[in-house]
């Protein structure tokens, strides 16, 4: 069975993206606009990761994260991010995230984190 992956990014191109990536590398990805979706979508299902981006409408990834971590979610969460500082990855990490991914990142760097993060839990 595949592992499952929940993806949440504001912009098309990168949901896009990401879910052909993790599609062809073997993972069933279900990909949301917003936190509300993704919500909604940790509501109907279990994952073996949560990805989110940083910047967003409100809630942004962050929140997302404390939430998530608010309801007792477990799973592995992994940030990516355009915006790289170490500000904002320290903050993505207190709110109980696993990792962090500045953008551009390389398939190969992407799949490794996730393989890591997944068999890790």
């Amino acid at each position: 069975m595949a592992q499952r992956v929940l993806f949440v990014d504001d912009e098309e191109m990168n949901r896009t993206l990401l879910k052909t990536q993790l599609s062809t590398a073997g993972y069933d990805v279900t990909v949301c606009s917003n936190g509300e979706a993704a919500f909604a979508a940790l509501d109907g299902g279990t994952f073996d990761l949560i990805i989110l981006d940083v910047m967003m409408p409100p809630p942004d990834g962050i929140e997302i994260c404390r939430r998530i971590r608010a309801a007792g979610v477990s799973v592995p969460i992994l940030f990516l991010s355009g915006w790289p500082a170490v500000e904002t990855q320290a903050r993505a990490l207190a709110a109980g995230g696993s990792a962090f991914l500045p953008r551009p990142y390389r398939r190969e760097q992407l799949i490794g984190t996730i393989h890591a993060l997944i068999k890790r839990a």
